[in-house]
Parts: C-alpha cells; structure tokens; sequence
C-alpha cells in the first residue's frame, strides 16, 4: 500500500531537519565502519540519511536497521516508509506493517505536542489502512473495527488532520458504522480547519448538497473555493470537478459571497496545519 504524497513531503521534511548543520555527505561513505555496537541510534540514523542522500541505498539501510533495533522511532518510521513504497527496498506490505505496529504500540502515549508525535500518528493512520484493505498473502486479515480504532486515536490523542478526514469518510460512506452525515460533518470540519485539502472539498461539497440551512451552504462554497485553489489537478481533479459544476450554476452574487468568504477564510488561516 503506497504512502500518499503527504507521507513523502512529511519524509523529506525529517530529512532536512535531520541534515540541517552537517556539511554535504562525502563521495563514498562506509556507514559499517562508523557504526559500532555502542555507537548512539540518532547518530547511526544521521549516518543512514547521509548515505541515503550519497546514493547509497543499501549502506542507509543498514544503519537505519541498526537504529531501529535500538529503538529510535524515526528511524522505524523511515523503514516502514521504504518498505511500503519499495523505496530503495523490495516492496514488502508486511514489514512495513510491522514497523508501524511497533511505533504504535510502543508510542501511544507519546507526547503529542513533540517532533515525533507525527510519525507516530502517521503510523496509526497508516496501520489503519492495511486493516481496512488486510494483507492477504500475509495473514493480516481485513479488520475495519480496527482500523476506525486506530485512526480514532490518532484523530483524538495526536489531532492527526488525515486521521479525522478519513473518520469523517467513514461516517460519510458507512464504512464500518451507519453514515451519519452530521458526525462525517463534525470530521471533516476537524481537519479542513488544518487546510486539509480533501477534507475541504468533501465538506464542503456535503454542505452545499446536504444542508438545507443559508448559513451551510455558504460555508460549504466557501470550503470548496479553498479547496479548489489548492488543489492539485493530477490527484485532486474531484475538487476542481466538484467546485466548477457547481459554481457554474450559481447566480453572480452567490459566487461573489463564496469568494469574498474564502478570501477571508484564507487570510485568517493561511496554510495552518
């Protein structure tokens, strides 16, 4: 199951944070005879990123295994990260699942306010997804109990933004639950306050459908005006799609509250996760 492109910009921001004072990582470096037994974890996994960005996938891997034995969350996180999307691996769904389960069950009750409590949230929405979909050949059978389980403690403990978006799409779909489209609602709210951008659009596009109320379908044009602004076309072509057939039936003064409202909405809130 591929990490989605908020799992790859949030890798690459641990990345930078990881290498950020060091100086470019020489030609050909030899991780193996830098790491010994007594050699700290963040150190072996600042090697494993230098390496990484030399080129050399194999000699990172090595020093970020050496890391993880030791406990080092980030660097457990960066392998299941590459096991799921075969980066730099052969792609193996159930070693991926298995270091996310790690990080869940030994991170819990992280503090949610420190660096690492992102991965770690990421990790249970993560997890969540292969218990939805379940890993056939591997014996994890498909669970959406607990997959709702997982993603409702990362929404609720970690205030994960993509937790509680795919909470309210749950509630939306009846997946695992009756719909109930004012929980989906209360959701998808959650997370498009932090400019999640599919919880935007499907809010909003609720809103304006659903609700009978003035008051809901403006704030619902209003979500989905943000939203098609900054979506993307290749993967979010459903919000550029939504917000223009619906716009387009729209009478001039309606459009120009819509505007004039997520103009306001964009001020105040900028790109706030």
């Amino acid at each position: 199951m591929p990490i989605s492109d908020r799992h790859c910009g949030l890798a690459g921001a641990i990345f930078a944070i990881a290498i950020a004072g060091f100086a470019a990582p020489a030609p050909a470096l030899d991780p193996g005879a830098q790491i010994r037994e007594d050699t700290p974890p963040a150190q072996a996994y600042e090697i494993a990123i230098q390496a990484y960005h030399a080129g050399q996938k194999e000699e990172a891997l090595s020093a970020l295994e050496f890391a993880a034995r030791k406990g080092f969350a980030r660097a457990q996180w960066e392998l299941a990260r590459r096991y799921a999307n075969g980066d730099g691996v052969k792609r193996d769904a159930l070693k991926a699942f298995k270091y996310f389960q790690i990080l869940a069950d030994q991170h819990a009750e992280d503090n949610p306010f420190v660096s690492t409590a992102r991965i770690i949230a990421d990790s249970f929405v993560e997890l969540s997804g292969y218990y939805l979909s379940g890993i056939p050949e591997a014996g994890v059978v498909q669970d959406v109990s607990e997959a709702f389980n997982l993603l409702y403690h990362a929404a609720t403990y970690f205030g994960d933004p993509e937790a509680q978006y795919q909470l309210g799409i749950m509630y939306l779909e009846g997946k695992g639950r009756e719909p109930n489209l004012v929980t989906a609602a209360k959701w998808l709210n959650l997370a498009a306050k932090k400019n999640h951008v599919d919880a935007q659009g499907q809010l909003g596009r609720l809103l304006y459908v659903k609700r009978a109320g003035p008051e809901d379908k403006l704030k619902g044009l209003m979500f989905l005006e943000v939203a098609r602004r900054r979506a993307e076309p290749a993967s979010q072509a459903w919000i550029i799609q939504t917000h223009d057939e619906i716009f387009a039936s729209l009478g001039g003064e309606e459009r120009e509250l819509a505007v004039a409202a997520a103009d306001r909405w964009i001020a105040k809130n900028g790109n706030r996760r």
